[in-house]
């Protein structure tokens, strides 16, 4: 199967800006190709089943791949806690855009909104 030009380039740039998280070496898995990250062997692989789009990984790095983990577009091959860890740990190379994310971060304590959001729990 062939990969289209676009989804190339979005792999490219995935790459490229996990390439910030070298203080352990990981390896990145797509679906035709591998990118080792950091200088040694690495302790742990995220496989990618999906691109996340770099915008989403600018705008908040830890809602990106938490949400990719959670729709089950990567997985982690080897210990998930030492991987966790190795991001975590780097929480200073993350990006989050707090005005793109004013209404998740910062919702309205309006009564209507409240009632909304306890509501919207069962």
């Amino acid at each position: 199967m062939f990969e289209t030009l676009g989804e190339k380039a979005e792999e490219k740039a995935m790459v490229q800006f996990l390439e910030r998280f070298t203080d352990y070496p990981f390896l990145i898995k797509f679906k035709n190709s591998e990118y080792p990250i950091g200088e040694g062997e690495p302790t742990f692989t995220v496989n990618f089943k999906e691109t996340i789009p770099l915008a989403e990984l600018l705008k908040s790095t830890s809602l990106a791949l938490g949400e990719a983990y959670m729709r089950g577009d990567l997985d982690i091959e080897g210990n998930l806690y030492e991987a966790l860890d190795h991001f975590l740990g780097q929480m200073s190379k993350f990006s989050t855009n707090e005005s793109a994310l004013k209404k998740i971060m910062f919702s309205s304590t309006s009564k209507k909104n409240q009632e909304k959001e306890v509501t919207s729990h069962y």
